[in-house]
C-alpha cells in the first residue's frame, strides 16, 4: 500500500526523555505537512504493576513518527505489547494512525472518549442544516464522510476500543488519571487530568486558537463547550500542561495566559460575527459562511470543496454558540437548513 502523505518526512528530535517519574516523552520533527510541524508523544511505564504496564497517551502515525516510540518504550522496561493500552485523546490520524500496528503487536485494549461514527444520516442531517447540501448537493457527501471518519477504522480496532465515561479514572503507577471531555478539537476530544499532581495530558484541545472548530452535528453546542472547558481548566491551578504538537507548559501564570489568549481569539471572532449577522436577515450557516467570505479575493466559492464545507462548519458552530448566548435566534427553515437572526 502507498503512503498517505509521500511528500511528508520526520527526524527524532527527543526519544524517550524522562520529564517526570515514570514518564516519558518523544518528539518528531515533521517536514512537509499542513496542520503540525511537530508530534509529541508520552508514555507511562508502571513498574509498580506485576507484570509491569505500560499507557500511551496516543500513539502517532507511522508516516509521521515511525514506531520507534512505542517499541523503545517497552523494551527499556522489557513489557510486553499485551501489557499495554493506550488512550487516544481524539481520531485524528497523527493520534490515532499506529492503532492497527498496536493491536497487532498484541495490544489488548484502547480508551477513548464519546465517539460518534459514521452514518448516512449523521452525514445527512449535518449538510442539511448547515444549508450545505441545498447549495452544493452531493458534491459535499465525499467530503463530509471523510470528516466524519467513514471507513476510519478497522474491525479488530472497534473491537478493542472502550468508551469511557466522562471522570472515569485509570490509574498507572502513582497516577490517578481522570478522563475529561473537552469537545472542541474534534468532537470526541477527551484529555487525561492527574488532580493531585496538577498535571493535564492535553492532546489538542488548547492548541487552537480561532476560527477553530466545526460543528458535525445539531446540538453538539462544540463551541460553549469548548470555551466553558478552558474556563474550567483554569481552575485547577495546573502545573504542567502536555500537548502533541508543541512545548509543555509550566507553571499556572504561564498556562492560565496561554488559555487566555485562546480564549481572548475567540472572544474577537464572536463579535465580528455578531457585526456580520446584524446586517443579514435569516440566513443559513452556509449563507453567512458566503457573507463572511465575501471580502476574500474570489470569495468562498474560489475554495476547494472540503475547505467551503470546514468553513461552512467553523461558522455552524459560531452560529449556535450565539443561539446559546442568546444574541441569536434559530428555526428550522422548510427547505431544512436552521435559520439564523437576531434575537
Amino acid at each position: 500500500m502507498g503512503r498517505t502523505y509521500p511528500q511528508v518526512t520526520f527526524n527524532t528530535h527527543t526519544l524517550l526523555e524522562q520529564c517526570a517519574p515514570s514518564l516519558y516523552h518523544s518528539r518528531f520533527d515533521i517536514a512537509h505537512f499542513h496542520y503540525a510541524d511537530r508530534i509529541d508523544l508520552y508514555t507511562l511505564l508502571d513498574t509498580h504493576a506485576i507484570p509491569y504496564r505500560a499507557l500511551f497517551v496516543d500513539v502517532g502515525y507511522d508516516e509521521f513518527c515511525g514506531t520507534q516510540a512505542l517499541d523503545k518504550a517497552l523494551e527499556r522496561k522489557e513489557i510486553s505489547w499485551e501489557n499495554t493500552q493506550a488512550f487516544i485523546t481524539h481520531f485524528h490520524e497523527d493520534h490515532d494512525g499506529n492503532l492497527d500496528y498496536c493491536i497487532g503487536q498484541g495490544m489488548r485494549e484502547f480508551f477513548c472518549g464519546p465517539l460518534t461514527l459514521y452514518t448516512v444520516d449523521r452525514r445527512d442531517l449535518f449538510l442539511q442544516r448547515t444549508g450545505l447540501y441545498q447549495a452544493e448537493g452531493a458534491c459535499m457527501y465525499p467530503c463530509a464522510e471523510f470528516i466524519m471518519g467513514k471507513d476510519r477504522f478497522s474491525p479488530r480496532v472497534l473491537e478493542r476500543m472502550h468508551i469511557l465515561p466522562d471522570h472515569a479514572h485509570l490509574t498507572y503507577d502513582d497516577y490517578d488519571l481522570e478522563v475529561l471531555y473537552t469537545p472542541g478539537h474534534a468532537p470526541e476530544h477527551a484529555c487525561l487530568l492527574e488532580r493531585n499532581k496538577r498535571i493535564l495530558f492535553a492532546g489538542d484541545h488548547i492548541l487552537d486558537a480561532a476560527p477553530g472548530h466545526m460543528q458535525l452535528d445539531p446540538e453538539s453546542h462544540i463551541l460553549t463547550r469548548f470555551l466553558e472547558s478552558l474556563t474550567f481548566l483554569k481552575t485547577l491551578n495546573l502545573e504542567h500542561i502536555y500537548m502533541s504538537h508543541t512545548d509543555a507548559l509550566h507553571t499556572p501564570e504561564i498556562i492560565n495566559a496561554f488559555i487566555d489568549r485562546i480564549i481572548e481569539s475567540y472572544t474577537v471572532q464572536l463579535s465580528r460575527m455578531q457585526e456580520l449577522m446584524m446586517t443579514l436577515s435569516e440566513v443559513s450557516a452556509y449563507e453567512a459562511t458566503v457573507a463572511h467570505y465575501a471580502r476574500h479575493t474570489g470569495g468562498l466559492a474560489a475554495q476547494s470543496d472540503f475547505m467551503r464545507m470546514r468553513r461552512t462548519a467553523i461558522i455552524y458552530a459560531y452560529l449556535d454558540y450565539l443561539v446559546d448566548t442568546g444574541f441569536l435566534a434559530r428555526h428550522v427553515r422548510n427547505d431544512g437548513a436552521y435559520a439564523y437572526c437576531c434575537a
